[in-house]
Formats: C-alpha cells, sequence, structure tokens
C-alpha cells in the first residue's frame, strides 16, 4: 500500500491568491504520480483538502484522478468532514481509495 497526502496548501479555500494552474506547486501532483507508477502498490490511499475539487474548476483533481486511471486504477474518492471521526476540527477533506488488481 502506497499512502501519500500530496502537497495541499494552495488548494485551500482560504488562500485565493495561489489557487491557480500558473502557481508551479500546484503542479507537484505530477510527481506524486510519477511516485506511484515506480511504486506499482496494488492500494493507494490519498488525502488533500477539499478545495482540490474545485480549484480551477476541478482541474487539478480531474489530472489526479485521470492520471491514476491511466495508471491502471481503479479510483473512488469522496469529501469527508473530520469531525466525523472524532477530530476536533470542522475541515473537510478529500479522500481516494485507489486501487489496482493484477
Amino acid at each position: 500500500m502506497f499512502s501519500a497526502d500530496h502537497h495541499a496548501r494552495d488548494f485551500q479555500h482560504s488562500n485565493q491568491r495561489t489557487r491557480k494552474k500558473d502557481n508551479k506547486t500546484n503542479w507537484l501532483f505530477e510527481e506524486f504520480l510519477r511516485i506511484v507508477k515506480l511504486c506499482k502498490s496494488e492500494w493507494v490511499l490519498v488525502e488533500n483538502v477539499k478545495g482540490l475539487t474545485d480549484t480551477e474548476g476541478g482541474y487539478f483533481f480531474d489530472k489526479i484522478t485521470s492520471g491514476l486511471v491511466k495508471l491502471g486504477y481503479t479510483v473512488s474518492s469522496w469529501v469527508l468532514n473530520a469531525a466525523d471521526f472524532g477530530v476536533h476540527k470542522h475541515g473537510h477533506g478529500v479522500s481516494y481509495r485507489v486501487n489496482r488488481w493484477y
């Protein structure tokens, strides 16, 4: 299993200044996908902030999802509220559960 929490700061709703395609750090997901490809793990678990789903109209969320599919994975994703799991924070995050059957 490969588990990751790739770069999230620039996707946060509170950060309106750098939630754009021209911010180089928003493209770090490409390195994440490269590492997933190298690891060839059967399962991948990914977590990020909810803002990933709507930054640039969902562009980065779609790129990550389609990148994982191109690597042969089946992708399920959902938005979760941390407070529902006993965390003393009312933050929402997006989680991916990704698997590949050989």
